[in-house]
């Protein structure tokens, strides 16, 4: 049905299609389970880095890491 309506084909891969029917969930839930930030942490971290850039001081890896560790241990 979705290719009549879109002409995309979707590859699926039959165990995926198996783990899911029996329950399973798919990689984006179990990774947001088992994330270190939260989706809130995560909106201020680029809210900040989007500020900051637009100010043109963008952040090198070590000052983005030490704001989210600020973030994260607030």
């Amino acid at each position: 049905m979705n290719f009549e309506a879109t002409g995309k084909l979707i590859k699926l891969s039959y165990s995926t299609l198996i783990c899911l029917a029996a329950g399973g969930k798919i990689l984006s839930e179990t990774n947001a389970a088992i994330a270190w930030i939260t989706e809130e942490e995560t909106k201020q971290v680029i809210a900040y880095i989007q500020e900051v850039g637009d100010c043109g001081f963008p952040l090198s890896h070590k000052q983005l890491r030490e704001h989210v560790n600020e973030i994260c241990h607030a």
